[in-house]
């Protein structure tokens, strides 16, 4: 039976871009690429999985339908279709032309419509039909013959057929539509009958069979309010039902022949995916033959008129849209920037193909291979199944290690929960050419390598720094083999890394990074836990299962990692990367490895004295309450709060409960007691379990050093982060708080130096908005907040301090995008108050006024901002119709300028002081990096000149127009160094 395939466009077009609507595909021209990379996934996926005969993509044609006709109303309520979508119709044209898709288009109907009737056709001609759309209307389509295949969740579609609609709907495909009439479509605006939802519409046409006989026995509803509805709008019934049967009788001038699966065109697929920079679709380009492409020159360009683009009339009848126009009807490309050599990545191959499943038969065994798998076994007694298993790994590692020369790719297998410096359970590893393999480590059932004879045979080609590494995470690989005793070397090109300078706001996992490019689904490394049941450990699974999963997940880094490189490139991100981000991986790597000396002693009375403090203020709050209450319990303390004290409520929890939050405690401390010193009680036990208690138990029971983990993706503004523990949030403002820094201490013979660059957010926004007032104040070393209170309330003899405090606290909200409401609630003041205190501030910068709206307006134009180090924020909130994500775009089109060149800056001086203190002081290492202050050690007697140069490395790294300046203590302790 043939197999006709007929997709819904802009069903699938919608869909594919709301898909991405939370982390839109932008390109390097700032334009949405959502749908084109869906649709694409889509058609392609049903050409290579489902193999149809025939295939066609259907689109509303231009003008009014029959349905406008009747009821003018119909689809008034639909919004416009988002601007960042209509600019994709092109280009959806000119895909569906390129993979050999027939687009069809009758004018005055709808695509609904065509699909209908060429169902019906297909059907009767005794083909297999497949409707690939997720509207409702269709279902009533479904028959013996014709099936839809429905999306039901971001890369699953669903096959549906009769029995699948009779239990969603609870009727037969044919009654449907009469469903429909009854509970209208509020999509389409079609009316149906009031107060008739989905369930009752779908039980009266149960009962009664149709719309028909349900208005014949009317008398026989049973609810009298419902019977009186139906009674009342029975016109409106019959209108619906008529709007929305699907037109099966359309009259198409073409054959079921003409829709004949075409060849993919590979000069217009590879010259679509380099303009739109789509990775996935020029990887299926180049790896076809010339020999694949469609021969004839392509149609005409159909009429776009429909669809608010200008174009020219569409001509009576029916256009069957071959393949794409020519690339002069698209924008024109932006022209390439010329990369540096060291820059100048290869273009992104075809995927290769799948490596053999790592196993018993996936290579002949030679005795070499027996040999070698006997000399690496880490066993007493090898098992009949494991010495086949190992003999099978083993062949497919000497493939591996033989083409290590061009490159590896390595993915350790770490298990689920583990630390990233945890040991492997496994390592994968592939070449360039896709050849993969498995070396199973730490499974209780064997087989296992012995780490040690491996690294002696397998040792040298993960040290030559001659062979590119390539991986997700390379930083993780690094802890994983230190652990193991192996030495990497070569470290070429870091998946996550490369993802997140291209658009931070994605999905950086391999999954992720395998799906949006790729167009793939990874195999996971366990298969889910059965429901209620604990998860298998990998530990506990054989090396043979786990092996093929692990071994493909590798196979992919190398077509991932080219694919990201050419995104990189056109970006215009290549130096970001280079300069910072991947120089950076070795610095972080020795930062986690080498940990920061931890007193617990000093946790232990401090854990005591806040304990005694928590409990004091417990008591006097049960006191204020009147009453024994948990205070813990947002109920109990809401209780206390709005009903035994009558303070006024600050709002409601998502819940419906009155909130007490600490910006609501906050807003009543000055009201009463009670909310006041239950801040304290919060502040103080939150510090306690944070802190005082856990950082104890986070630290290493070997050397008594805890060790953080540092993320280099973890925010779009490029800042570092910190986890387990997080060591850049011990809070300051509090004595209890800063007093946790006399914890951490040096070395025996050593110091802790802190170097802390001064207002660097200042610095860089008078630097980027060139606003004189602010350069002068800094290049002339005034205090910048003395000199901006002295401005703004015009005072030339001595200030008062709380106008250099309002100054100061306007300076830095600035860079954030405070409004008036923040102003006002920080410094205490009335909303107009604030309002003209803004007001005034810009009048006297007036460059910074200037410098942020044009950052707005740029970023609006160009849809991202950048730091200035090139780094790119993508920012389609700009575009929103809803004021609260636009107005938080605005602020992120602020902010992420100042706020990523200083974490930019931060990084650039990490990498320079590594750089300088290895050959002069190799004895001082870099231990923490918080905010703006990086944490070394040092020899006692190696301080002044450690600190020194440290201050001349973060002070020289990058050349601004004010002077960077760093203040650089040192001490016994972290404390000590401020």
């Amino acid at each position: 039976m043939a197999r006709l395939f007929v997709l819904d466009a802009m069903g699938l077009a919608y869909r594919a871009y709301y898909a991405f609507i939370r982390r839109p595909l932008i390109n390097s021209r700032g334009e949405n690429t959502s749908a084109i990379f869906g649709l694409a996934n889509t058609a392609l996926k049903i050409r290579r999985e489902e193999k149809p005969d025939f295939w066609a993509l259907a689109w509303d044609g231009p003008g009014p339908t029959f349905r406008h006709e009747r009821f003018p109303d119909y689809k008034a309520t639909r919004k416009p279709m988002p601007a960042d979508l209509l600019a994709q119709i092109p280009a959806l044209e000119d895909l569906a032309a390129a993979l050999g898709l027939p687009v069809l288009e009758i004018p005055g109907a709808e695509a609904d419509d065509v699909m209908a009737t060429l169902a019906v056709r297909g059907a009767g001609a005794g083909h297999e039909v497949a409707l690939v759309t997720s509207d409702k209307d269709m279902v009533q389509l479904v028959g013996e013959r014709v099936r839809l295949l429905s999306p039901s969740a971001r890369e699953d579609f669903v096959w549906v057929d009769r029995a699948a609609v009779r239990e969603k709907w609870g009727v037969d495909p044919g009654q449907v539509r009469d469903v429909l009439a009854l509970m209208g479509d509020t999509s389409d605006n079609v009316p149906g009958v009031p107060g008739v939802g989905e369930k009752t519409a779908a039980e009266l046409i149960r009962e009664f069979g149709s719309l028909e006989a349900l208005y014949r026995r009317l008398g026989e509803v049973k609810r009298d309010s419902l019977r009186a509805s139906l009674e009342a709008h029975r016109e409106q019934a019959d209108l619906s039902r008529e709007l929305v049967t699907v037109k099966t009788d359309l009259d198409l001038p073409w054959t079921i022949e003409d829709l004949r699966v075409g060849a993919i065109r590979r000069d217009l697929l590879l010259e679509l995916a380099k303009r739109y920079e789509i990775v996935r679709l020029r990887s299926v380009a180049e790896q076809m033959g010339v020999g694949e492409e469609a021969a004839g020159a392509p149609p005409p360009r159909r009429s776009m008129e429909r669809r608010g683009t200008a174009a020219e009339t569409p001509a009576p009848g029916v256009k069957l849209a071959g393949p794409a126009p020519t690339p002069a009807s698209a924008p024109a490309a932006a022209p390439a920037r010329a990369p540096t050599p060291a820059a100048a990545p290869a273009p992104a191959p075809a995927p290769p193909p799948l490596a053999p499943t790592p196993g018993p038969s996936s290579a002949p065994v030679s005795g070499a291979a027996v040999q070698v798998a006997l000399d690496l076994w880490s066993g007493a007694a090898m098992p009949e199944q494991a010495r086949a298993d190992l003999e099978a790994l083993t062949a497919s590692l000497h493939e591996v290690r033989a083409r290590s020369v061009h490159g590896l790719a390595l993915l350790p297998v770490l298990e689920e929960g583990d630390s990233p410096r945890g040991a492997p359970v496994g390592l994968a590893l592939a070449a360039r050419d896709g050849t993969a393999s498995y070396l199973p480590l730490r499974h209780e059932g064997g087989p296992n390598f012995d780490p040690g004879r491996l690294r002696d045979w397998l040792g040298p080609s993960l040290a030559d720094p001659a062979s590119p590494k390539v991986a997700h995470d390379l930083k993780a690989c690094l802890h994983a083999l230190h652990r193991l005793g192996w030495t990497l070397a070569g470290l070429d090109f870091d998946l996550h890394l490369g993802s997140f300078v291209c658009d931070p706001m994605r999905d950086h996992s391999l999954d992720g990074l395998a799906r949006d490019f790729l167009g793939e689904t990874l195999p996971p490394l366990a298969p889910p836990p059965a429901r209620g049941r604990p998860r298998t450990p990998l530990t506990a699974r054989p090396a043979r299962e786990v092996a093929a999963a692990a071994a493909l997940r590798a196979q992919r880094l190398f077509p991932l990692a080219d694919a990201l490189r050419g995104q990189i490139q056109s970006r215009e991100q290549t130096p970001l990367y280079e300069r910072i981000e991947h120089p950076l991986i070795v610095v972080l790597f020795e930062m986690e490895r080498e940990g920061v000396l931890l007193d617990r002693a000093v946790l232990r009375e401090l854990a005591v004295r806040a304990g005694e403090e928590i409990e004091r203020l417990r008591r006097e709050l049960l006191v204020l309450a009147g009453e024994e209450i948990n205070l813990e319990s947002g109920p109990q303390v809401a209780k206390v709060l709005f009903e035994t004290l009558k303070l006024k409520p600050g709002g409601k929890t998502p819940g419906g409960a009155l909130s007490t939050r600490s910006d609501v405690l906050e807003d009543l401390a000055a009201a009463h007691p009670f909310p006041a010193r239950l801040l304290e009680y919060r502040v103080l036990a939150k510090l306690k379990s944070t802190y005082l208690d856990s950082l104890p138990l986070a630290a290493d029971p070997r050397d008594g050093r805890v060790r953080t983990t540092f993320e280099q993706a973890g925010a779009a503004t490029g800042r570092l982060a910190s986890s387990d523990p997080n060591l850049q949030n011990i809070p300051m403002r509090t004595p209890q708080g800063r007093a946790i820094r006399h914890a951490f201490v040096a070395s025996p013979g050593s110091v802790l130096v802190g170097a802390d660059y001064s207002q660097i957010e200042l610095r860089l926004m008078a630097h980027l908005s060139g606003d004189p007032q602010l350069l002068s104040a800094f290049q002339s070393g005034e205090d910048v907040h003395e000199s901006t209170a002295r401005r703004i309330f015009n005072v030339t003899g001595p200030l008062d301090p709380a106008l250099r405090a309002r100054a100061k606290v306007v300076n830095f909200g600035i860079i954030y995008g405070m409004g008036a409401r923040s102003l006002s609630s920080q410094m205490g003041i009335g909303l107009d108050e604030a309002q003209e205190f803004i007001a005034h501030y810009f009048r006297v910068y007036a460059g910074v006024r200037e410098y942020l709206d044009r950052m707005v307006t740029d970023a609006r134009r160009r849809g991202f901002v950048e730091t200035l180090l090139g780094r790119r924020r993508y920012l389609p909130g700009l575009a929103s119709p809803h004021g609260a994500e636009r107005s938080l775009a605005e602020r992120a089109a602020i902010n992420t300028p100042i706020q990523g060149s200083a974490a930019d800056l931060m990084k650039l001086a990490m990498i320079r002081v590594r750089g300088a203190l290895k050959p002069l002081h190799p004895s001082a290492r870099l231990l923490l990096q918080v905010h703006d202050e990086l944490l070394l050690e040092c020899p006692a007697g190696e301080a002044s000149a450690v600190s020194e140069r440290v201050r001349a490395e973060m002070e020289g790294c990058f050349a601004l127009n004010v002077p960077l300046r760093v203040t650089v203590g040192r001490g016994p302790s972290w404390f000590d160094v401020h």
